[in-house]
């Protein structure tokens, strides 16, 4: 496998860089195969992050896919693996790191946990969500979200709220997160954290009803929803659009059609077609789950207008946001 390893770096990289500079990134390489073969899979990422930053080789990534695999860094292998098949399979060395890359996400795949994460007491404020540190885009707020396993600390902040919950996400685990935003109180020490539970809203007799309540949150996932509906559906168009451009480039029709399976840009468009395809499923979801919050929002706060004029009961109101429903339980 190392000599294979020698043969794989593209032309226009060697051209660049010097025979020092060739001879370093190979003995790199060679470090690597050794890290990797013998289960020191840290020690190989570093060798072949070192050897990709000067020469290009799909069968670096394909080593370093394979080792964050191993080390339980999942998201990141994943997409390391991905760019692995992306890539144009010129000769033997790319078709190897490429079959590799596929068996590796294979196995990969079922080991990877999804963390949907909502968001309650938002209302009308802005706030940020991250996960680790790391943030989270808005849009996908609501959105299962491919998420490494092990102890994850969600943090969600507004102008004058936050929360945090800490989960440990199991390897091929499904798992839905729901954070209430509390303001914090004046007393509170500063940079002090709130730890929530992800226990349903519940109100009592007094101030605001949960029937308010349940429509402010169903009208936040719903323009969550109509939000991440619009930006993939923007992403969809775009992607169909560069597939179209690339064909009309190569054969003066908008349309491929006509190329073999194994044709470079016949490989080239259907990896965009197929990045179209799964932007469009995931705007069709946002749309859908944006619709019925909507709805389900203007609903409950027609109702809770009335609600002042009947005996004051518990409310018991728990939106709801699966993988293909979306609405509200409990008690109005």
């Amino acid at each position: 496998m190392a000599v294979v390893l020698l043969s794989a770096w593209s032309a226009p990289a060697l051209a660049e860089t010097t025979d020092e500079a060739r001879a370093g990134a190979r003995a790199a390489a060679y470090a690597g195969v050794e890290a990797f073969e013998a289960g020191r899979w840290s020690e190989a990422v570093d060798y072949f992050t070192r050897a990709e930053s000067i020469i290009h080789s799909p069968m670096h990534l394909a080593y370093i896919g394979r080792a964050r695999a191993q080390l339980g860094e999942l998201v990141s292998a994943r997409e390391t693996l991905l760019k692995v098949l992306r890539e144009e399979a010129h000769n033997d060395v790319a078709r190897e790191a490429q079959a590799a890359a596929r068996a590796e996400l294979e196995a990969l795949e079922p080991r990877l946990p999804m963390l949907t994460i909502q968001v309650q007491g938002a209302e009308d404020q802005a706030f940020e969500v991250s996960v680790d540190g790391k943030s989270l885009p808005p849009v996908l707020v609501g959105i299962p979200t491919p998420t490494d396993p092990g102890e994850r600390t969600i943090l969600v902040t507004s102008t004058n709220a936050r929360a945090e919950r800490t989960v440990r996400l199991a390897e091929g685990a499904r798992e839905t997160v729901v954070l209430e935003l509390r303001p914090t109180s004046e007393g509170a020490e500063a940079g002090s954290v709130e730890v929530v539970s992800v226990s349903p809203l519940t109100s009592d007799t007094s101030g605001i009803s949960g029937l308010r309540v349940g429509s402010y949150v169903a009208l936040g996932v719903g323009v969550v929803g109509l939000g991440a509906g619009t930006f993939f559906a923007l992403r969809a168009n775009s992607k169909n659009d560069d597939a179209s451009r690339l064909c009309e480039d190569h054969t003066g029709t908008r349309s491929c059609a006509g190329l073999p399976s194994n044709d470079p840009l016949a490989r080239r468009v259907a990896a965009l077609d197929d990045d179209s395809s799964q932007a469009r499923t995931i705007s069709t979801i946002g749309f859908i789950a944006g619709g019925v919050g909507v709805a389900a929002g203007v609903t409950l706060f027609v109702l809770s207008l009335n609600e002042s004029k009947e005996q004051p009961v518990a409310r018991r109101v728990t939106p709801v946001l699966a993988h293909n429903y979306v609405g509200l339980s409990g008690t109005f």
